[in-house]
């Protein structure tokens, strides 16, 4: 988290099933519920994907706003994704799968040297003929095609590259493109960082702003996707405590009568980390947490069973146990003295 970049202007996908009618409708929802864009008769791509430019003036509150995304054939994606500030350092969705793949199976992350319509080279790859077969591949940010799964049906050696099942969809990547090559299915990965994001996104604990003046009924909305509220402040001064409280329905109360309407207040809060929607998204959960979490769920599939060394994997699970119970220690953001959760 974030998904996107408060206050910048930006790009999103969203992927459908084929065959279908390739022309969707578009709204999306801010923290508030209100309906701040839309986008009518989107024309998707040769691959189904719908992808809509999203201006920067609407991405102005920091929490969860949804998109929603209705074929003419029926067909609907529903996206929560969430806005806030850029953290430090970035670590993107397709970085953290990477990292994540190369705890339990080979990886290469590479760069496109050449290529065609249905192959890819990239100098540097060693093998030999019929390497790679049924490996997957997926392209980096911010290619076009970023997310979909390619998989290796030949390996020509280090000048031919790589031939791919189906090819590539009219876009060949060009030269200096990064790309990862799994032996194992990237999806899996994708849902053990879900999973991970689910169990511990709390831990993130992103520090959010947001400024409003005060209603006649001195009742405040609570963006949607923060989890607490740690303070209110009117010119930089702190309300005390007793000055306000939360209520059912993610709403603030201030209770002192000495601010008239209209004050502007400014709300501090928390917001929790949830699976990030696209490859460029931003985790804003502490890497190494998230990773001891979720190579967790990967080992546990094998240690069942679905690997040729399952023993090895059972091993790996116990250690990555230990390495979460370690790091989270230090990995976990403090929860700040005076926090108040949310109520829904």
């Amino acid at each position: 988290m974030p998904d996107r970049i408060l206050g910048e202007d930006t790009t999103i996908y969203a992927d459908f099933p084929l065959p279908g009618l390739l022309i969707a409708d578009v709204t999306i929802e801010d923290p508030f519920g209100e309906v701040v864009h839309t986008v009518d008769n989107n024309q998707a791509d040769e691959t189904a994907r719908h992808r809509i430019s999203v201006p920067g003036n609407v991405l102005t509150v920091p929490g969860a706003y949804r998109a929603v995304w209705q074929r003419a054939d029926g067909h609907t994606v529903v996206q929560t994704f969430t806005v806030g500030p850029r953290p430090v350092p970035v670590v993107t969705k397709f970085q953290a799968r990477a990292q994540l793949l190369g705890r339990i199976t080979r990886v290469w992350y590479g760069t496109v040297t050449g290529g065609d319509e249905e192959s890819l080279v990239d100098d540097t790859l060693r093998g030999g003929d019929d390497d790679y077969l049924g490996w997957w591949v997926v392209l980096a940010p911010p290619h076009k095609d970023m997310g979909h799964l390619f998989r290796v049906i030949e390996f020509f050696g280090t000048t031919s590259g790589l031939g791919l099942h189906r090819g590539w969809p009219d876009r060949v990547p060009p030269v200096g493109s990064g790309y990862l090559l799994s032996e194992v299915d990237p999806r899996e990965a994708d849902r053990a960082i879900e999973n991970a994001c689910q169990a511990i996104g709390g831990l993130a604990r992103v520090r959010v702003v947001y400024e409003y003046e005060l209603p006649e009924d001195r009742i405040i909305p609570i963006p949607r996707g923060w989890t607490h509220v740690l303070t209110v402040s009117r010119n930089g001064r702190l309300l005390y405590r007793d000055q306000w409280g939360l209520l059912t329905g993610r709403r603030l109360l201030v209770t002192t009568t000495d601010i008239p309407v209209g004050t502007v207040l400014t709300v501090t809060g928390l917001m929790a980390q949830i699976p990030p929607v696209w490859e460029d998204s931003i985790i804003d959960l502490s890497l190494p947490v998230l990773l001891a979490q979720a190579v967790q769920t990967l080992h546990a599939g094998r240690a069942g069973g679905a690997a040729t060394d399952p023993d090895e994997h059972l091993r790996r699970q116990l250690t990555a146990i230990d390495e979460y119970d370690r790091v989270v220690r230090w990995g976990a953001r403090r929860m700040p003295n005076g926090a108040v959760r949310v109520l829904d």
